[in-house]
């Protein structure tokens, strides 16, 4: 049973179900297989009976990104009630169509009452890793970051700025009309005369607020009120004081 995810941002994309009894020899090259097929950063094993012996042989073989997964003290079900926030505010997609899918959300939706739960199994141990950050960042970005936190020169052409926006046209922050005039990097509503910064230039203009959170840099994005991660996009909602 293996299900394979892609993440952008803080949105994890359920890309493939791929579901077989198999005996060991099988099961360690279909896994093999999966990893040639998608190429992910991480090959995620649950640490425990025949999962043990296929953590050690795979990383013996030299296959890259194979990572222990911990079950702890959850059970299936708690673990899944653990991760339904995750899913509940639409960090978790599924494809309009796949020959898996029926199956898939048949389980979910029934589960702890189906029949199997492996796909449910295997969908929360990866929703609960991923909730708690262990993903490993791809080697160019591990070294973007190391570059960021050293204050050395970097090549521009390194940075993805647009993973900084969500892609949409500008708007005014104060009075959320779009088309606005932009100068360098500043923005001007032509109908209110609000100026803003444009993140996607934080490089240039010393001016755009910077903070640190667990040591990665972020800029602060006045059109959307978050602050954004300057390397891969992910997006922060500002800290509020309670009295």
């Amino acid at each position: 049973m293996c299900t394979t995810w892609g993440r952008r941002k803080k949105r994890l994309y359920l890309l493939h179900v791929y579901r077989q009894r198999l005996d060991y020899p099988k099961l360690k090259r279909a896994v093999q297989q999966q990893a040639e097929r998608f190429h992910p950063n991480n090959v995620l094993i649950e640490d425990k009976a025949s999962g043990t012996q296929l953590i050690q042989d795979l990383i013996q073989d030299g296959m890259y990104g194979v990572t222990a997964y911990e079950p702890g003290g959850m059970d299936k079900i708690m673990r899944l009630n653990s991760v339904t926030s995750t899913i509940e505010n639409r960090f978790v997609y599924l494809p309009e169509e796949a020959e898996w899918l029926e199956c898939y959300l048949h389980e979910l939706t029934t589960f702890p009452a189906c029949k199997h739960d492996d796909q449910t199994d295997s969908t929360s141990q990866a929703l609960d890793w991923a909730k708690q950050g262990m993903y490993r960042y791809p080697v160019y970005e591990y070294f973007l970051r190391r570059a960021i936190k050293n204050g050395w020169e970097i090549d521009p052409s390194l940075f993805d700025d647009e993973l900084l926006t969500d892609g949409r046209p500008a708007v005014c922050p104060e009075c959320h009309k779009g088309g606005p005039a932009q100068y360098g990097s500043n923005y001007h509503c032509n109908q209110c005369g609000h100026k803003w910064k444009d993140i996607r230039r934080w490089r240039q203009d010393p001016d755009i607020p910077r903070c640190t959170l667990d040591g990665e840099l972020l800029v602060w994005d006045e059109g959307r009120r978050l602050w954004v991660d300057v390397v891969n996009g992910d997006t922060y909602e500002p800290a509020t004081e309670e009295n």
